[in-house]
């Protein structure tokens, strides 16, 4: 009992940190803001937090690089979300050394999850944890998601890449790690400490995709979470799990 114990308030406190970095990749959006000749790596991520905030909806695929195999921490995710604010999808985490995916519903501020052991849906409060709603992240407002672009530091033009059919324009930078914590309710936070961060974004000023790397768990461990937004636009529709 006391290792079911441990792995489901464990669970429960990733998989609200989880929601914190997810991406974005589309087919939608056809009248977004294009690409303007001329603007800085500054001008342009304010460009992209319109278009961001602008949509309707997403899907996200979250994955992981480095997580040191005796942390618990999250893994990977994925799902669709809206500014309604609502969310539904799954995440995986790593506790005490064994990975479980963990479903998760989150309507306005209200959050659901699926914890291992348990056969339905636990309402949480993401407070107790130290996290914020997972809706929070797909907010226009502070501690969004979005809200990262305009205090990115540095912000310099990148390569161009190929992103299937696509070109995106890279644009790295450096975060606050202040900020990171905020959004993502997990992680470092300290003053003069930054994550490093490199966006890749569409013609379309569509966010494809941003990757946040630093000392996630231990100042001695270097681990990355990209977030993929696909889907711009897509109607989420999200109900109270019964």
């Amino acid at each position: 009992m006391q290792r079911r114990s441990l792995l489901s308030a464990a669970g429960s406190t990733l998989l609200v940190g989880a929601l914190t970095l997810t991406g974005c990749s589309s087919t939608g959006g056809k009248t977004a803001a294009k690409t303007t000749a001329g603007e800085t790596p500054v001008q342009r991520l304010q460009a992209v937090k319109k278009v961001v905030d602008a949509a309707t909806g997403f899907h996200i695929e979250l994955s992981s690089a480095n997580v040191p195999s005796s942390a618990s921490g999250l893994l990977s995710g994925s799902g669709d979300g809206s500014h309604a604010p609502a969310f539904k999808g799954s995440l995986k985490v790593q506790i005490a050394g064994v990975s479980a995916n963990v479903p998760v519903v989150a309507v306005k501020n209200d959050v659901y999850a699926k914890l291992p052991f348990k056969t339905g849906y636990s309402k949480i409060d993401p407070g107790t944890y130290g996290a914020p709603n997972p809706n929070v992240l797909f907010s226009s407002g502070p501690g969004g998601l979005s809200s990262l672009l305009p205090v990115t530091q540095g912000a310099k033009y990148g390569a161009q890449k190929r992103d299937g059919s696509e070109t995106v324009q890279t644009i790295t930078g450096t975060l606050p790690s202040t900020a990171v914590r905020k959004t993502l309710g997990f992680g470092k936070s300290s003053t003069g400490l930054n994550y490093n961060v490199e966006y890749e974004i569409t013609t379309a000023n569509q966010l494809r995709q941003v990757r946040v790397t630093g000392p996630f768990f231990s100042a001695g461990d270097t681990t990355s979470y990209l977030t993929r937004f696909t889907e711009y636009g897509e109607k989420v529709d999200v109900s109270k799990p019964s």
